[in-house]
């Protein structure tokens, strides 16, 4: 349904639901800003309740079976949180699951990307763009860490959030009793791990949850000595470590190229 009237009121109803998330006050809901992660929603099946588009562009979308209006740019400016708004702003429902029946339901040969931690949006977004690109059932982020679907975290995962299931706000205590239960094995990413080339052996027998650290400190001496087993990365010329989706990225080709 496309709407005919443009906004010309900050005082619009989209656009204070806009502000109201914003502010944290809606947590059912994202804003997906710019075309592209409109149409990587659409082409997913999520659920768009409407769409805004700048008065100031000339694109269309058509027939869609969800309310279609144009805004003044300045207003889509406003509720922005681009340093240049976009021409398309997406109100579109959070997909919901349980975090708990996607960890029960791993399978032999299966692996999720967990993050412990990692609080720059960007990175966690990246995290879950790695993630559905490379064959992780699921993105799972503990306490403490970025929500997945923080806009820049949506950005830095280009829409994929829409493509395989992500958590956040997941207790770590109750997630390693769940992989306890469920002959999940629990690897911690840290310098001097073992060679995951090894470690992959594993994949023939249980399901994995691959641990991923903050940035700079990496995890928690506490998170370390839950999981059952240690895995990094050999690195040359005195380098300590790499950035968080650099080496989520290396991890998870290898567990791909296994499974």
């Amino acid at each position: 349904m496309i709407e005919e009237d443009v906004i010309q009121s900050p005082q619009n109803s989209k656009l204070k639901s806009i502000k109201a998330l914003r502010g944290g006050k809606n947590r059912d809901f994202t804003v997906l800003e710019g075309v592209h992660l409109f149409e990587e929603a659409l082409a997913a099946g999520a659920e768009i309740q409407w769409l805004l588009i700048s008065d100031q562009c000339d694109s269309s979308v058509g027939e869609v079976p969800f309310a279609v209006q144009r805004c003044q740019h300045k207003l889509m400016t406003e509720v922005s949180r681009l340093d240049s708004a976009p021409d398309f702003m997406a109100w579109v429902k959070r997909p919901v699951s349980d975090w708990r029946d996607a960890v029960g339901g791993l399978q032999v040969g299966q692996w999720c990307m967990i993050a412990a931690g990692v609080q720059d949006p960007g990175n966690l977004g990246a995290l879950t763009r790695i993630a559905a690109g490379l064959g992780a059932e699921f993105v799972l982020a503990t306490k403490g860490s970025s929500s997945p679907w923080h806009p820049r975290a949506v950005r830095g995962a280009a829409g994929t959030n829409f493509r395989l299931p992500v958590f956040e706000g997941v207790d770590a205590d109750e997630f390693f009793e769940l992989c306890s239960t469920n002959n999940i094995a629990t690897w911690a990413t840290c310098a001097g791990g073992e060679n995951l080339t090894f470690a992959t052996a594993q994949l023939n027998s249980s399901a994995v949850a691959l641990i991923l650290g903050e940035e700079g400190r990496g995890l928690s001496d506490e998170l370390v000595s839950k999981c059952s087993a240690k895995v990094g990365i050999t690195l040359t010329r005195d380098v300590e470590s790499l950035n968080v989706a650099t080496a989520a990225a290396i991890f998870a080709h290898q567990l791909n190229d296994h499974v």
